[in-house]
């Protein structure tokens, strides 16, 4: 199975370039917006600057968000791209979600998510696609014709498969999100370090210019506005280089015991892998926690762990 944002009832005005640009440029604010509702017609990117507080729904619409997201109702048919933490106290059906943060809400059904941290649901997830960074936590929900791949770990109550014909994949300890941030983190310090070395020789060509006009002593708010600048780059140089060694250093860590928690039942066939090791499952109406030993996938009853 696999979703996209084309095939899920919305029409997406993002570009995955343009996700990327936001997700590299943007910093968070501390504004705090508040709105009803959200009601559009997905023509149009809306761009919402801070903290925001929606009291009812978010229909039809794509939105731009540089802070967190709180929205105490359903989602339908939007696209959100999000530098902060999601939380919807409500259904989140036929959306694109690209999100900094966590997500934690109700419910999601024929949708297409993507976020760096973790992902709660507390009731069910249903034909939908969801990539995370971090844990999949659905300790008391149901996935159910759903893929789900994390970087960590997966916890459910149960996982069913709709019909014979419909897939449900639950898959842990992918790093393909982890990489993807190190390669578009790796291009951001390329830039930055790029930037640094065109600020110089425009401040070469200026003192060149000035020493050729014999004005050396002469203030030149120009220079001086570039020599602040570069001040800036070197500064963020330093800081981008210890966020990529950081990331590095968490993608050559020794392979973590990495595991799916399946609470209480799951039916035939559903596809499980965890760290690259494959297995399709043997129906049960008990607990297993699935893990892996490099070779093979192996079932713990949940028993056994108590």
């Amino acid at each position: 199975m696999h979703l996209n944002q084309h095939q899920i009832g919305n029409v997406s005005l993002f570009s995955k370039h343009t996700i990327q640009e936001y997700f590299l440029l943007y910093p968070l604010t501390n504004e705090e917006i508040h709105f009803e509702s959200i009601i559009n017609d997905n023509s149009s990117i809306q761009e919402i600057q801070g903290n925001t507080t929606v009291d009812e729904t978010i229909v039809k619409s794509q939105l731009f968000i540089d802070g967190n997201l709180i929205c105490n109702g359903p989602i339908e048919k939007s696209t959100i791209v999000c530098l902060g933490d999601v939380t919807i106290n409500g259904i989140v059906n036929e959306c694109t979600f690209f999100v900094r943060g966590s997500i934690n809400c109700t419910s999601i059904s024929n949708s297409f998510v993507i976020n760096e941290h973790d992902v709660i649901v507390k009731n069910d997830v249903r034909k939908s696609e969801i990539t995370s960074g971090g844990n999949f936590d659905g300790i008391r929900a149901v996935i159910q014709g759903s893929k789900v791949v994390v970087c960590e770990n997966i916890f459910v109550e149960k996982v069913s498969k709709p019909t014979e014909f419909t897939q449900t994949s639950l898959i842990a300890g992918d790093k393909r999100l982890l990489r993807e941030k190190i390669v578009q983190q790796k291009t951001k310090l390329t830039d930055f370090e790029q930037k640094i070395v065109s600020t110089k020789q425009a401040i070469e060509h200026i003192v060149k210019r000035m020493i050729q006009l014999n004005k050396l002593t002469m203030k030149f708010p120009l220079l001086d506005d570039l020599k602040l600048t570069l001040r800036q780059l070197e500064e963020k140089v330093v800081n981008q280089k210890e966020l990529v060694a950081s990331l590095l250093e968490q993608n050559n860590f020794p392979r973590r015991e990495n595991f799916i928690q399946i609470n209480s039942s799951f039916s035939d066939g559903i596809f499980i892998e965890i760290s690259g090791t494959k297995f399709i499952s043997i129906a049960s109406d008990s607990g297993v926690r699935f893990k892996t030993d490099g070779e093979n996938v192996y079932s713990l009853p949940i028993k056994q762990l108590l």
